[in-house]
């Protein structure tokens, strides 16, 4: 098995089964409505922004966003028993659509997309690939 390495913001080092890069650049192709992929976990963030796009947030919102998303995400896990797993969460805002899913065993995919995208099928393919990279 191949592992890739990724800095974190304090120089620290991981090393992943999974090669994160690839994982948000095939998300990118699925659509052009797709503006932003972060893949987030207890140790681990990345964040690609769509090339030539700006954040619709700054640093500090979206750092905030991504600790509400995990909070939201425990609480949908702990009626897991009663509901079931959460396969995944969509949002929609007046300037963008926000997909949220889980990714191996403590991290999330958070994906941003324009209003108009078709949520429904770009979910579907996102979970396609997600399976494809995932180590459960």
């Amino acid at each position: 098995m191949k592992f890739y390495q990724y800095r974190l913001k304090n120089d620290e080092c991981i090393t992943a089964p999974i090669d994160y890069e690839k994982f948000c650049d095939e998300v990118f192709k699925l659509d052009k409505k797709i503006r932003f992929v972060g893949i987030f976990n207890s140790r681990f963030k990345l964040i690609k922004m769509r090339e030539g796009l700006q954040s619709l947030l700054s640093p500090e919102e979206t750092q905030n966003s991504i600790i509400d998303t995990f909070s939201k995400w425990r609480t949908r896990q702990g009626l897991a028993k009663k509901l079931g797993e959460p396969l995944y969460a969509m949002a929609e805002y007046e300037k963008v659509k926000r997909i949220t899913m889980p990714i191996n065993d403590d991290g999330l995919i958070l994906v941003s997309a324009e209003p108009s995208v078709n949520h429904e099928t770009i979910t579907k393919e996102i979970l396609s690939i997600r399976d494809k990279y995932s180590l459960e």
